[in-house]
């Protein structure tokens, strides 16, 4: 999975919800960056944009990042506005999925978690934490405690 979000804040979000859902991202801040790994480097099941916040650079933002990616990869967006007139700006495809406005980790988390669903990238999430001490491990605790 490719994230490409030019705010660090969600493109944070995104890559630890990736994370947490098993998932490793390949994570950008600009599509000169992305475009440093053409072809196979860059095979990727999904891509998730957060939008620049000029509107006049975000289908120019979208049109370089389908190039590059390629026109079947779906895409999840993170849009800072109005979700219906984003989707009219971004011209979405029948795969894509708008996550509008998300104020929080557990926001862009849930909207992933249903995106990897919704296109059959099953998520894993993690079921235990282990704890180091120097190198060595301690011991693992699942959710609820040891």
């Amino acid at each position: 999975m490719v994230v490409l979000d030019p705010i660090l804040r969600s493109r944070e979000h995104m890559r630890r919800a990736i994370r947490a859902l098993g998932h490793a991202p390949l994570v950008f801040n600009d599509l000169e960056e992305l475009s440093q790994l053409r072809g196979k480097l860059l095979r990727c099941s999904a891509l998730c944009v957060g939008l620049p916040p000029n509107p006049g650079d975000q289908q120019l933002w979208v049109r370089a990042a389908r190039s590059l990616i390629g026109r079947d990869v779906p895409l999840l967006f993170l849009a800072r506005e109005n979700p219906v007139k984003a989707t009219e700006t971004l011209r979405c495809t029948a795969g894509d999925v708008v996550l509008a406005a998300p104020i929080s980790f557990a926001d862009v988390h849930k909207g992933m978690k249903a995106f990897l669903t919704q296109h059959g990238h099953h998520a894993r999430e993690r079921l235990h934490r282990i704890v180091g001490d120097a190198g060595r491990p301690i011991g693992a605790t699942g959710r609820n405690g040891p």
